[in-house]
């Protein structure tokens, strides 16, 4: 049991953001990270930065800017040229990330590409079909 005037206090547990805590925010990394494509997006309007990862396993889809699609995890392609859709959303702004039907994420760019996460898992999927890392800043 720890004493009433401790400094044993426990960190406070940053969040995993919504959605919608991505509107603003830009990505700053694409890639892997074990078995699972990952995006990295970066918050510079606080005082501090922050990011946050995005895992996802389940299905996918990249959509260009005139709204065909130009990439998906279901592509029969390479690992290598799926990720190569990915890579491309490096740098790019979010202008909205909203949920949608059945658990979809739809994030939709400053230049009016896309990507939708599909929220229905599939056969290779371990645990969620997407999910969010909590909030990190090089401050903490």
């Amino acid at each position: 049991m720890q004493p009433e005037d401790s400094s044993w206090d426990t960190p406070a547990v940053k969040p995993s953001p919504e959605p919608e805590d991505l509107d603003g925010c830009f990505v700053i990394e694409a890639g892997e990270r074990g078995a699972w494509p990952v995006l990295t997006f970066c918050d510079n309007s606080g005082a501090v930065s922050r990011e946050t990862r995005l895992f996802f396993g389940g299905s996918w889809v990249v959509v260009d800017i005139g709204g065909d699609a130009i990439q998906s995890s279901v592509a029969e392609t390479s690992d290598s040229a799926r990720m190569l859709a990915l890579i491309a959303l490096n740098g790019r702004t979010v202008q909205s990330a909203r949920l949608r039907g059945a658990g979809d994420l739809a994030i939709t760019f400053v230049d009016e590409s896309r990507l939708v996460l599909s929220g229905i898992a599939i056969a290779e999927t371990t645990g969620e079909p997407w999910w969010f890392s909590p909030w990190h800043s090089w401050s903490d």
